[in-house]
Parts: C-alpha cells; sequence; structure tokens
C-alpha cells in the first residue's frame, strides 16, 4: 500500500521527467538549474530516515530493535569486536554484508543472524541467542549469533573484529527507516565505513539501564558526540522490569529528565524485553498485559513523534523549495515556449502544495513486514 511520502516522490519523479524534456526542447536550457534542483530533492525526500540507537554493552538496543521491526532478528548481548557496528536497512532478501572502508560489501553467510522469525512463528527457545531473560541478571552474555555466522559457527581466535556490518531486510518499514545500533560512539578506531554511517544519522535513541542510568561514562560518551547528530534524541531507560516499585520508576525518571536537560527531547522508562514478549504469546491478554506493563505504548509514542517531526520538517522543506521553483519558472529564466513554461509552473505549484500540507504516515503500532 503506498504512503503519502511514495505519493509525494511519484509527484517529484513525474516533473522532473517533465522538466528533462523540456530542457531538450528548443530554448529550454535555462531550466536546468531547476531539472538538478528537483533532482536533487527526490533523492533527498527518497532518503530512509536513519536512527541511530546507541549505548554502552547490554543496555537493552537489540532488544529494543527487534521490537521496532517486530522481528526476531538480532541477538542479544555483545557483538563480535569493540567497534561492530550494524546498519538495518531494506533488502529483496535477508543478508548479511561487511563494509570495508572503501565502501565495498562482501556478503556474509546468512548463519549470521539464523532465521527471520515472524512473532508467533517459533517461540524462543532459552538456547536461542534472542530474547534475553532479565530475571537472571547473572545470566552471561553468549557470544553472538553474528560472531557465529562469520566463523562458521566456531568462534576463531584472535579474529580481527567487523568494523561495520550491513544487515538487508525484506521489511516494508525500512523502506522508510534504517536503523544503525552502536556501541557508544565510534571512537578513532572506528573505520571509515562504520563512522560513514554514523555521520548519515538523523534521529538517536540512547538506551540506558534502568538500575544504573546515565553513568559517567555514558554523560562523556553522549556529549561526543557532534551536536549536529544529536538534534533529535530520546533517552530509552531499558529494563523497567528490574524496578520493582512504581513510586522507583517516578524518582528514576524524574531524576534522569532534571540531569539531562536540554540533551533529550524526552525520557521514557521502558521493559524491552515484555515488549517483544508481548509480540510472541498468543495469548490475546496476556499479550495486552505485557504491553501495559513494559510501558512500550510511551515509547512508541515517542519514537513516533520524533520520526514525524522530522520528516515533517524534511517535507516542509521540499514544499518550499518547489514553490521557489515554480516562482522562478514565470520569471525571466522561464524561456520556454510560455505554454509549456506556464504548464510546469503550475504542476510545481501544486506539488508544492501537497509537500507542504503532507502528514507522514510512518506508524510503529503497525507490523513491518
Amino acid at each position: 500500500m503506498a504512503t503519502s511520502e511514495d505519493k509525494l516522490l511519484i509527484g517529484l519523479g513525474s516533473i522532473r521527467d517533465a522538466l528533462i524534456s523540456a530542457e531538450f526542447a528548443p530554448g529550454g536550457e535555462a531550466l536546468h538549474s531547476a531539472v538538478r534542483a528537483v533532482s536533487r530533492l527526490h533523492d533527498a525526500v527518497a532518503r530512509p530516515i536513519r536512527i541511530a540507537v546507541m549505548g554502552e554493552e547490554n543496555s537493552g538496543k537489540s532488544l529494543l530493535i527487534n521490537y521496532i521491526l517486530k522481528h526476531q532478528v538480532l541477538p542479544s548481548g555483545a557483538f563480535a569486536g569493540e567497534n561492530t557496528h550494524l546498519l538495518i536497512r531494506h533488502a529483496r532478501e535477508a543478508s548479511v554484508h561487511a563494509v570495508s572502508a572503501d565502501g565495498s560489501r562482501n556478503r556474509l553467510t546468512s548463519k549470521a543472524f539464523g532465521r527471520l522469525a515472524k512473532p508467533g512463528k517459533r517461540p524462543p527457545t532459552r538456547n536461542a541467542g534472542v530474547i534475553y531473560d532479565a530475571a537472571r541478571p547473572q545470566h552471561a552474555s553468549h557470544a553472538s549469533l553474528i560472531a557465529a555466522g562469520l566463523s562458521g559457527g566456531q568462534p576463531r581466535a584472535q579474529q580481527a573484529p567487523m568494523k561495520l556490518i550491513e544487515v538487508g531486510l525484506p521489511l516494508g518499514f525500512l523502506r522508510r527507516v534504517e536503523i544503525i545500533e552502536v556501541r557508544s560512539f565510534p571512537t578513532g578506531q572506528a573505520s571509515a565505513a562504520s563512522n560513514r554511517a554514523f555521520n548519515q544519522i538523523d534521529l538517536a535513541i540512547w538506551c540506558t539501564l534502568a538500575t544504573q542510568a546515565w553513568k559517567e561514562t555514558e554523560v562523556a560518551a553522549w556529549k561526543r558526540i557532534p551536536p549536529g547528530r544529536r538534534k533529535l534524541a530520546l533517552m530509552l531507560v531499558t529494563y523497567k522490569d528490574a524496578i520493582r516499585r512504581a513510586v522507583d520508576e517516578t524518582r528514576i525518571t524524574a531524576r534522569l529528565r532534571q540531569a539531562t536537560s536540554g540533551l533529550f527531547d524526552d525520557v521514557v522508562i521502558l521493559s524491552s524485553h515484555e515488549a517483544l514478549q508481548s509480540l510472541l504469546t498468543s495469548d490475546a491478554e496476556a499479550a495486552r498485559t505485557l504491553r501495559h506493563k513494559s510501558n512500550v505504548e510511551s515509547a512508541e509514542k515517542a519514537i513516533t513523534g520524533m520520526i514525524e517531526g522530522w520528516e515533517r520538517q524534511r517535507l516542509q522543506k521540499a514544499g518550499r523549495l518547489l514553490q521557489r521553483l515554480s516562482g522562478s519558472l514565470g520569471g525571466p529564466e522561464g524561456s520556454v515556449s510560455g505554454g509549456q513554461t506556464a504548464q510546469l509552473a503550475e504542476r510545481l505549484g501544486v506539488l508544492a502544495m501537497e509537500f507542504l500540507n503532507a502528514s507522514p504516515s510512518i506508524s510503529l503500532t503497525e507490523k513491518a513486514a
């Protein structure tokens, strides 16, 4: 089903093609700048929003991403290497690639992520390596399925870590939103590919443990991020299920909102474990109870609001640019035949209003596939 953004892109593609045709007509050379502007605008609007899910080791990043995708994709626990980051984007088929410093991609075995299981099809076992048992804090972080896939099932001694791993999944949601999972912040040791992926983020989510939230190491890591990369940011306080009393949840949230004032747009407490389990249970009543206990609806609202705010800004910016282009075609640059120029200017003006009045259509509450 086409979204409002899809329809706007179709309109942009159509007017771009019309401008290109007019450019090659007699006297159409003056349209060259308009063709370039609309082409660049089309590429900018077509680019998926990129969200960085960040935090220290075992802070609940993978659980959160699994819930957002509505699929069991990522294992919990550490990755194979200190600077291994994951970029999750749309692909026609499930695939895993290692991305080198020059941007070349080397396809890896699909065993790196096991099966692509939909919720309800196969409930996870204790050894599945996907669902972290938050009730067992002594549970050791086992080797990631990524490491198992890269090493053919047996971890290799002194294996060089991958800097950036790209995961392609055939999920409709990923056509509009890409996710990069980053442990803390890519320092100077991170590869060029990893830094490029991080530098293209639009929104940031910082995951911090409810039982030891916002440690000094987290503060330092967050402040190392360039201000432009954290303009729109949300703090998710994970493992809410480890807090026994509601009054403690209130105190933790209030403390963090005060301590992080000006650094995050909002602070939301969440049990990613219970949220993900709500997708896996076949009992509708149990699913509702888990969703309520997890506070995932508040998290969804905060994340969706952040995405919609960013997308609305992008659509408004595109609409204003189209308005300027529409006006310029009626001026001295409009040296193509008068009727054709007027028609192009009118189409640009109509499309500009569609962009200005458009509402983002991305929802985290819907199935991702």
